[in-house]
This record gives structure tokens, sequence and C-alpha cells, in this order.
């Protein structure tokens, strides 16, 4: 085993030295860390504890240095030396806080980790009195704790640079070492950091080791936060004089002849003693990859010096971003210094014009409805470790339900997740996490701005989200401060709030640009009435709460019905019997239940508020609702946590879409129920729609876009579909049967990322029905490619999300797949030794 180690740790760092070999004509360079850490959940023998103070340089021990096993040498000082006689005493090492070994209790992973959902879930001991934002249920009732990360890494000789190593996310409440050495510390889970590293490394080895320790103590959100490093670690070189982090800004300028100025703003850093003269050389690249112009000029820094600088560019004949064509140009820095290259950046932007209005939102002069989703960052299987093919996957369903806008709530969106929406062609409402001004916040809010300025999908900052300190004078004091900082970092966007404890307030609602209204009650209405040229906008809405496949509520279970009731928001306020609705679980706050109220206040009663951000696209984990445990999650999704749709789906594609679409529920299974009622609803954005229950008409019905058909039908096995009509002829249909036993498991690849697979997994009758109700165990076993996890969107299900077995929810699992070397993922799914499939 320990050759093995060796081998590999030797294979990695040929790798590396490659990379950096081939990438010798480049002047800035950074490599992947994300594979082969090893990871320990919970505190470390004290043996193995590093210190953050040492007494002396380079003594923090522990696991934050190499072990003996690992091969660590040590030269004794001169004068130890001769006390010694020459040899490496066992107390030297001691003296130096260096172990034999590290203890049982590490594991391999590969980054991005999340691991507080590989623990197991804890019942709680007594219901909660009421909401509290520090409830065991906001975490999704799993333990907090500290988790180790350690990495042993290769470095190739850098001479004259810096080096740095950047950290995307890590949740949160993180500490640092490096080679024994206590490098830092970072809080917030929600927003990037990088530390210099350059005179603590091993240059030209592969013994050098970084230990991170994570926290999910304090944590940051009233829902689930997760915990671990959850999106890339990378090794970057940098120039001695070079680009602070994000440190190219391409700030575009509308003009009025629809042309564009771009000024390409270098913030730049210099770790010379003495000044310097530098050249800055720029490039665009339009994107079509072809070079549009250049340009040079010369600068000089002070010593240990950081100093903006700027070139403009004049564009004519843009070729604009917007969501159906999200063209991307590129611009490139190169620093060259004394007739070297000392570092070069490149970065996407995009042209495009934003203006907001009394009468919402303009792209490119063309009105667009806001068509949102707010969202957390966590997904079936994986936790909030989203890798780049999880992402475009949600992306790809958001689309598919007519959405053109995401909220990023409440925390700055992934820079990944930023890529993937220029390039898809979705608006991005970015959100700060924490409405403070203090050395850590204002830090956050500056990685917010920078991280986002370059995106032409971000149209908009939103700095709270309903904060209860809003409604006094510091909460003012505060929208106004960081307004400020904000703006001076980024004056090219407007910025709002989603206001709830203060959207009453007129004092409030015009400090930002654009006052935002999370489930408004008329306020905006009034305040538009009341406030010359305010403008409003509509941030959060709907808070709908269903269960996929479920039509009666089931708080024994944790689930909740699909019809259009609007009894939970209703029974949470006014304070309904526990026996029926929890109130220690409440989450989004609405005085209307109902499903189609939200998109038809917002964009037909006060079409100011220009659409509206639903809450939300998918369940998540943590502040579970409506019900209390065994719920583990929400149930307020338009979609669960695979992705997989539920009836509401198909209600804002209906009001989404233009396409005709005819929608109806419940599903057609109801065994003893021959001869009674039924509730049944439907959804289309048709004129006209008919009910048929077994070819046998219920009567037509004239519609609306936006309206929800309620019927009342007896039950009759079979059929059930309704038909949609435009000008008198049928152009859609949905049709629901009664379905039997499950025979058949059929496999689905649902997306195939670059690095994953997400494979679907779905029960079939002897007529090739969906099994909606078919809640059995499955068994994989993964024949190419490595199992990473696996889910069935049940918002109360206890089961491992990292073990290859799950029960299907209502006849749905999903199991996601590493991909092997040859880019293929393979599995066997079986029940009960007698149902089974495979996809290759």
């Amino acid at each position: 085993m320990k050759n093995h180690t060796a081998f590999v740790v030797a294979t990695s760092f040929m790798m590396l030295l490659s990379t950096f070999v081939n990438a010798t004509n480049q002047t800035n360079r950074k490599t992947l860390l994300n594979a082969g850490w090893q990871f320990h959940l919970g505190e470390l023998p004290v043996q193995e504890i590093p210190r953050k103070i040492s007494t002396k340089a380079g003594f923090t021990g522990g696991a934050s240095i190499l072990t003996r096993e690992e091969g660590i040498q040590l030269t004794p000082p001169g004068v130890f030396a001769k006390i010694l006689g020459g040899g490496n005493a066992d107390f030297l090492y001691s003296f130096y806080g260096v172990v034999p070994a590290l203890s049982e209790g590490w594991e391999k992973v590969n980054i991005p980790h999340d691991w507080m959902f590989r623990q197991e879930y804890q019942a709680p001991k007594e219901r909660p009195a009421g909401f509290s934002m520090e409830s065991d249920a906001n975490n999704g009732y799993l333990p907090d704790n500290v988790g180790y990360y350690r990495k042993r890494f290769a470095v190739p000789e850098a001479e004259g640079k810096r080096v740095h190593l950047e950290f995307e996310g890590v949740m949160h409440d993180c500490d640092i070492w490096v080679n024994g050495h206590y490098i830092g510390n970072h809080y917030s889970g929600y927003t990037g950091f990088d530390f210099d590293v350059t005179e603590y490394l091993e240059y030209g080895s592969d013994k050098n080791v970084v230990l991170v320790k994570t926290s999910s103590y304090g944590r940051e959100g009233w829902w689930y936060d997760g915990a671990g490093i959850y999106r890339n670690v990378w090794l970057a070189t940098h120039g001695t004089l070079g680009f602070k982090k994000e440190g190219i800004f391409a700030k575009v300028i509308p003009l009025a002849d629809k042309t564009f100025d771009v000024e390409v703003i270098s913030e730049l850093i210099s770790n010379y003693p003495d000044n310097k003269t530098f050249s800055l050389l720029y490039e665009i690249v339009d994107p079509e990859g072809k070079s549009l112009q250049k340009g040079t000029e010369e600068f000089t820094i002070p010593s240990f010096g950081e100093q903006p600088f700027s070139y403009l560019f004049h564009i004519d004949n843009p070729v604009l971003w917007d969501l159906d064509q999200p063209n991307l140009y590129k611009v490139n820095v190169r620093i060259s210094c004394n007739g070297k290259n000392e570092e070069e950046m490149e970065t996407a932007f995009g042209l495009r014009t934003i203006d907001y209005t009394r009468e919402g939102l303009f792209l490119n002069g063309r009105w667009v409805e806001l068509k949102g989703v707010c969202e957390h960052q966590d997904f079936a299987g994986v936790g909030i470790a989203l890798t780049d093919d999880i992402m475009e996957y949600k992306v790809k369903r958001m689309k598919d339900m007519g959405v053109n806008a995401y909220r990023s709530s409440h925390h700055p969106a992934t820079r990944s997740f930023l890529d993937i929406c220029d390039r898809e062609g979705i608006l991005v409402l970015n959100e700060n996490r924490n409405f403070m001004v203090n050395p850590i916040t204002l830090e956050d809010i500056r990685d917010l701005i920078v991280s986002s300025r370059n995106h032409p999908c971000v149209f908009m900052y939103c700095l709270e989200n309903e904060e209860m300190i809003t409604p006094a004078k510091q909460g003012k004091a505060l929208l106004k401060r960081i307004k400020e900082l904000v703006k001076h970092q980024d004056p090219t966007r407007m910025i709002t709030m989603a206001g709830m404890a203060a959207k009453e307030d007129s004092a409030y609602v015009t400090i930002p640009d654009v006052a935002g209204f999370n489930y408004d009650d008329q306020d905006a209405a009034m305040h538009v009435k009341n406030i010359p040229g305010i403008l409003v906008m509509g941030t959060e809405d709907a808070s709908f709460m269903s269960t996929r496949g479920v039509y009666a509520d089931d708080p024994k279970n944790g689930w909740c019905s699909a019809y259009d009731s609007g009894s939970y928001m209703q029974a949470m306020m006014s304070g309904g019997d526990d026996s029926d609705v929890d109130k220690g679980t409440l989450g989004g706050l609405t005085s209307h239940g109902s499903l189609g109220y939200a998109w038809k206040h917002n964009r037909i009663d006060v079409p100011q508020l220009g659409g509206l951000f639903l809450w939300t696209a998918f369940d998540y984990r943590g502040e579970p609702s409506p019900w209390y445990w065994p719920s583990i999650g929400s149930n307020f999704g338009a979609m669960d946590m695979c992705g997989f749709e539920k009836d509401a789906f198909y209600y804002w594609k209906s009001v989404w879409t233009d396409e005709p679409l005819a929608h109806v529920l419940p599903n057609w299974y109801f065994p003893g129920k021959e001869g009674q009622a039924i509730k049944v609803e439907t959804y289309s954005n048709c004129e006209e729609v008919e009910l048929f229950i077994n070819n046998v008409s219920q009567g037509k019905k004239k519609n609306c876009k936006g309206d929800i058909g309620k019927w009342e039908v007896t039950y009759q096995p079979g059929e059930i579909k309704l038909i949609a009509y435009n000008k008198g002829i049928a152009v859609a249909e949905s049709v629901r049967k009664t379905f039997g036993s499950p025979v058949e498991l059929r496999l689905e690849t649902v997306w195939q990322g670059k690095e994953m697979d997400l494979i679907k997994i779905a029960a079939y009758d002897a007529n090739g029905l969906l099994c909606e109700n078919c809640n059995e165990e499955v068994k994989f076993s993964i024949t190419k490619g490595e199992f990473v996890g696996t889910g069935n969107g049940d918002p109360a299900s206890h089961e491992a999300d990292y073990l290859p077995q799950r029960k299907l929810f209502n006849g749905l699992a999903m199991v996601i797949i590493r991909k092997d070397e040859q880019g293929k993922a393979g599995l066997t799914a079986v029940i009960n030794d007698r149902i089974k499939a495979s996809i290759q």
C-alpha cells in the first residue's frame, strides 16, 4: 500500500512538472489540485492537531507537515548536530512536532467534496417551541462537526514568481497550514480566497503538504450550508509584478450610436522592493476567436504598490450578448517588465445594454419578462459539491421550464456557475450573503463584485434578503453604505434588495436603484403610486409546496399534496394546530398561497414588478417545510432534488413558454375509490381545455394563461386526458393512465457531462406505464466509471446518498457516475434479484 502511495505521488509530481514545462511560454500558470486528497471527519488525535501560533517558525506540527512514514528529512542546526553527533535523534522529530504516521480515520477523496451529508441524520429530542434560525431542522437534522483535508503535492521550480494556493470555496470558517506553517483563516463559505505561500514551499519536490480544517459550527445560512472543500483548489504562479485577484475589469460603456467603449482596468500589485516601469499589452478577441484590436501602454508602479491602470477600446458593429445568442468577447492583458513577461490574464466579457424602468427589464432595448427562480447550491448525491456537469444539468432543467433568470439566494453564485449562465443566456441576480460592514464582510462584498462584473449574465446585485434589522436606523445606514461600496467597485450595474421587513418603509425602499419585494402584498403598487420615479421588482414569490407524485397531505412521511390549496401558509401564519402544520419549520412567507397568484400579481396586476423569481426551482436540503421531522428538506421546488419535475413544473412552463401545453393532475391511481369524487386540476396556456375520463368528455372550459382549472369527477380506473385548443383546434394533450405492478426497470442517461453522467432509474408495469407508487429498493453496481452518489427526490428520505443502493420514490431515482478514462459510465440496477436493467 505504501509503495502504491509512493507511485501515485511520484506520478502526480511528474504530471505536474509536465504541466508547468508545457506552459513555459506562458507567464501565469495554474494547476488544479482536486485529486488525491485525504479526509478525516471529526477532530484529530491530540498528537496530530497543528497549532495556529507556534513558538518557533514551522513548528505547528502534527498533520500540517510530512510524517516520518512519508520520509521527512530534518537537518538539525549546527549546534544541535554537535550535541547529537550529527544524527537525527528521535527528540528532534518530537521537537518539530513530526508524528511517525497519520492515525486511522483518513480516507481518500477528490475535490469538490461535502462531508456534512455523509453523516447520519439525528432525530430531534423535542419539537421546537417556535421558528429559530439556529434550529437543527434548518440544517436538515445533520450534526455539526469539523473535518480535515490533507494533500501532499509537488511544486516545480518557480524562480522569480509568487506562488499562491487558491480556493474557490470552503464551507466554512477554515484554517490553512502549509509545510508546518499556519497560513491563515477564511470565514465565509460563499466566497473564494487565496494565500501567497511562496516562502513556505519545497521547490522541485513532491514533499509539500497542505492541511485544511473546516467546520460547520456557526453556520451562515438558515438552510443546509453543507461543509468541506466544495469548489476547486488551484496552485497558481504569479509574476512578482502581477494581477490582484480577479484583477481585470472589462468595463462596458454603451454609447448612444449603439457602439461600445470598453475600458480595460487592470488592478496590479507589485512585490518588488523598488519602483518598476512596465508595459501592459492588450488584445480584444471577438466571439469567433479572431483578434479584433490590440494596444500597449507603459506605466510605473511604486515598490510594493497596488494600483489600477486602464486602457480604452472602441468597438463598432458590436456582436451582442443576448438570451438566445450569448456571444462572448475576450480580453487578454500581459505584463512585460524589462523585456520579461511577468504575468498574463484573460477574461471573457459581453456587450449588451441593460435598462430597468417602470415597465420592467430591457435587454438590448427589448423588453424581457423576468422568468426567474431562486436557488440554493445543492443537489442529490453530492450535497453542495456541485461540479460543472451538475450545474449545467440544473441550468438545462430550468430552461426546460422556461426560466431565463436566476437569483443566487442568499449568497454569491460560484464563478463556474456564472460562466455557464454566460454561455447559456441566463440572467443572474447575484446576491450578497452578510448584511454587515466589517473587515471580513467588506472583503466578501469585494469578492462578490470582482467575481461578477465581467459576466454579462449578471444584470443586477441584490444586497440583502429579508434582514430583520432593516426597519431600524442601522438597517438604512447599512444598505446605503454597502450600496456605495458596490458602486465603487462596479458602477455599471444597478442594485436592489430582497425586501420583507421594511418593504412598507418609503425611506428604506428608495435607497437602492430598484426596490425589490419578496411576496409583495400591494406594497409595490402603493410605492409606485406615492413615490415618483420609483422602480420596483419582484425578487421572490410563490413558495408553493408540493411533493412529486403525492396528492394527499402526509405529515407522518413528510409529504404534502400537489393540489393548489394554499392551506399550508395560511395555517402557519394563523397559528394552526401543530398536529396539522408545524410552525417551527417555517420557510418562505407569503400571505397568498395560490400557485397562480404570484405570476398573475407580478405579471398582470402590478406589471411594474417586471416578472418574478420563484421560490424555488429545485427542492433543497434543510429548512424542512411544511412538515417537521422526518422531513430533512423543503417541498418548495417545482422539481425535486434530482431535477425530476413535479406537477408545478408544468404550471410555470405554461406561463413562461409559448408552445401549446396541457397538463392534468393527479395521476390516475386510486384503488378502492372507484365511484368516489376525485379532485382534478389542469394547467394550460391555450384558449380552451376539455377533460375526458375513459374518452367520455367531462366538459370544456375557457382558459387564460395562468388559470388553474378546477374539476371534480368520479373515479374510474383507466385514463384521464386533457385536450387543449386554440381557435377550436386541438394543439396539446396530457394523458395519465392507471398503472399496475412493476415488472421492468429502465435506465436513461438524462445528462452526459464531461466528467459525470446522470442516470435516471424508473420502474414500469407490463403496459409500459410508469409505476408512480413504486418505492422498492434498488441496488446498483458500477460496471464502468466510479459511483458518486444517488438520490430519489423524497424530501424525507434518510437513506445515505453516498451508498450504491436507494429506494425508488414514486417510481424514480437517480445515480451519478464519474466516467472512466475512456469517458464511459456503466450501471446495473436490480430490484430483489428479479428486475434488472443495465446501461453501458
